[in-house]
């Protein structure tokens, strides 16, 4: 029997999110055992955790792909997407938040924002979703809840507003105060399931008072008049206030981002988390409660439709992952608006073709419930689809339309991937694909000197995550080479060049003559851009595609050691060719060549990638840990002192990265911890980019 679906105002789609060993698969966990969705909780340290179901997620103690579930809290259906920590899976995070409705970001009380969680939190700011925070692990030696706070409020530019304060800290950490109810809670038997309700003691009134009228006087400012004036009102007049008064106003501020409700708690202690799922429901937003969606139309004459987001409306939905496992390839999908039948067609607008939805599932982690349809504002796992990849959207073909897919940072390490025996070639290969359609930041290619397969992704983590499993998974016995740096090219000046190209080809004359400058541009960060200037009319408009495709090949990868380029940018000047002799291929190869020329004329320079890092050790290990960084050519921004703990954030190059972790342990005698993530790309040293383009030995 298939599970039915909840109508839209009662769905909540949420995202969790935070910095690696922040606690957000223990708070998942938690919220789980809560709404009923399962009977224990696994702790993620014994590798028994619900989301974390992969082999690896287990072995590692870390979560590495987004795992989807559904739990039910008040009469509310809620989709929970439990995302990665750390910054090598940062692109599981991106395409999650690109499809939720809300998000809880989640803080170590000792830590407060940390360099992952300033990171995802970006990403949600991108995407406009609202928030609720939640400080969690407040039982920890050196918790400070006011100080999580103020670091959300200034590291992440926006304006936290507690809702509930914890009742003791550290060891003497025993329950919750909430601010709104003016009540104390603590959380009882085994699993903390049975909340005790009290009133506040007599040593917190002051503080719970204190930020209730905090909380009052932002709502009353920030507000929308019509939910903010019954609260104005009874406030002014000396009425006593009840949770329902604060609903409406608190609701509204979330929603547009104005405010970020904060709770606390333990995951762990099983302390805090039934008030956060309160939270969920009473304050993030419904499907309808967002604006409607916007969609590019595929037609010639461009233009956008606007889609309710309604059942009753016509079908839109965004495909934003495939995952493959034991069953095949599973797409999960959003759907903004109308009705997916099991077994009911659909149009892929990027392709261009028909699909059909086979069975229609609900996620919890790797396993599935069947549904008879998907609806609008639901998460869905469909299995059976043929073209339909990340990013591509779904929608009737009688109106076509495109969604905006995620984005995806640039990888930045590479190395090679050959099968032990040839016996396993073809099966690698089938490996690697089913893999590179599951994660779009990891990319196979062809070493066109070595004829080698190439593996590139977001960080040594990354691509030995997926060694492993394409090892257990797909059982292929592979070899894998070192890490190697994915440099960049680009171009430091403008540089003009013009090329004839004369030949005769297939026994018929070609001619073409192609004029373009190459211009250094930052705002070229994915890659070169080719613009064919509406004044070349010498050019003809049939040629033109040639022309921007040929230059984009020119420009595909740079002279001093072909590799990608960035921050540049192609202006296609003019051209000219004869009578009879004017083809695709003379302005293709035309092009390309002209731009090869001005490349070698604009003083091109190699690019390295760089990281930002942020290092924790204790103060006697401080020294040595600055030392070593200095002797990998970092660039030390800000060094903190809390306690008896240092942490030090600058910027590293990716090459001088590798073993880094490990060196930093042994200083650190095991105490000491990192965080890389992908910062920019930078100049590579004179001395180094000889050594890297093989001018200068090793």
């Amino acid at each position: 029997m298939s599970k039915p679906n909840k109508p839209v105002p009662e769905q909540r789609n949420i995202g969790i999110i935070a910095h690696i060993d922040a606690g957000k698969t223990t708070v998942t966990e938690r919220m789980l055992l809560y709404s009923g969705r399962i009977r224990s909780a696994g702790e993620v340290h014994d590798g028994a955790a619900t989301m974390d179901w992969m082999t690896d997620e287990r072995e590692r103690g870390i979560t590495i792909t987004t795992a989807a579930t559904t739990c039910d809290w008040h009469d509310c259906s809620i989709t929970i997407l439990d995302t990665p920590g750390h910054v090598d899976f940062t692109a599981e995070v991106e395409r999650s938040l690109r499809v939720l409705d809300g998000a809880i970001g989640v803080f170590d009380g000792k830590h407060g924002v940390e360099a992952q969680s300033e990171t995802v939190w970006r990403q949600a700011d991108r995407y406009g979703v609202p928030r609720l925070a939640f400080i969690n692990k407040l039982d920890a030696v050196g918790a400070d809840f006011d100080a999580a706070v103020l670091s959300v409020a200034e590291r992440l530019a926006c304006r936290p507003v507690p809702v509930t304060i914890p009742w003791g800290e550290e060891s003497g950490f025993e329950g919750v105060l909430d601010v709104i109810a003016r009540t104390g809670l603590r959380f009882h038997g085994e699993t903390g399931s049975e909340i005790e309700v009290t009133e506040v003691p007599a040593e917190h009134r002051d503080r719970v008072d204190e930020a209730r009228e905090k909380l009052v006087d932002v709502l009353t400012s920030l507000a929308p008049d019509e939910v903010a004036e019954p609260l104005m009102q009874k406030f002014l007049a000396g009425e006593e206030l009840t949770p329902a008064d604060f609903d409406a106003p608190l609701r509204a501020v979330t929603i547009t981002g104005a405010v970020v409700p904060v709770l606390c708690g333990s995951a762990l202690k099983n302390i805090g988390i039934q008030p956060l799922l309160d939270g969920v429901v009473r304050w993030l937003p419904a499907p309808q409660d967002l604006p409607p969606i916007e969609a590019d139309l595929v037609a010639e004459a461009g233009g956008t439709a606007t889609r309710l987001r309604s059942s009753e409306e016509a079908l839109l939905g965004l495909a934003f992952k495939t995952a493959h496992d034991r069953h095949g390839d599973l797409t999960f999908l959003r759907l903004y608006s109308g009705t997916l039948e099991r077994g009911g067609q659909f149009f892929n607008s990027r392709v261009g073709k028909p699909e059909r939805a086979g069975r229609i599932f609900e996620m919890h982690a790797d396993r599935r419930e069947e549904l008879e349809c998907a609806r609008a504002g639901q998460i869905v796992g469909i299995a059976g689809l043929r073209f339909t990849a990340t990013g591509d959207t779904i929608c009737e073909k009688s109106n076509p339309v495109r969604l905006e897919p995620p984005t995806f940072p640039q990888t930045v390490i590479t190395q090679t991937i050959e099968p032990k025996s040839s016996a396993h070639r073809d099966k690698l290969a089938d490996a690697l694909a089913a893999l590179s359609r599951e994660d779009p930041t990891f990319v196979v290619d062809t070493d066109e000197d070595s004829g080698a397969t190439v593996i590139q992704g977001m960080g040594e983590l990354h691509l030995e995550v997926l060694a492993s499993r394409l090892r257990r998974d797909f059982k292929v016995d592979i070899r894998i080479g070192q890490p190697r740096v994915g440099y960049r090219e680009t171009a430091t000046r403008s540089a003009e060049a013009e090329v004839v190209m004369q030949r005769q080809i297939g026994g018929r004359d070609h001619y073409a003559k192609v004029r373009v400058e190459l211009v250094p541009d930052q705002a070229c960060v994915d890659g070169p851009r080719v613009d064919v200037l509406a004044s070349t009319e010498a050019i003809p408009r049939e040629f033109r595609t040639a022309v921007h495709d040929g230059a984009l090949a020119g420009a595909s990868a740079g002279p001093l050691g072909s590799y990608p380029v960035i921050y540049a940018r192609v202006r296609v000047l003019d051209g000219a060719t004869r009578p009879g002799e004017a083809s695709d291929v003379g302005f293709a190869q035309a092009s390309l060549e002209a731009v090869s020329k001005a490349f070698e004329a604009a003083r091109p320079r190699l690019l390295e990638p760089v990281m930002r890092f942020v290092v924790t050790v204790a103060d006697e290990h401080f020294g040595a840990a600055l030392d070593e960084l200095n002797t990998r050519r970092a660039e030390i921004g800000a060094v903190a002192h809390h306690e008896e703990v240092r942490s030090i954030e600058g910027l590293l190059p990716l090459a001088e990265s590798f073993g880094f972790a490990g060196d930093l342990r042994s200083i650190s005698k095991g105490r000491g911890s990192c965080s890389l993530e992908p910062h920019s790309f930078a100049p590579v040293p004179a001395d180094t980019a000889r050594r890297v383009l093989g001018l200068m030995p090793e």
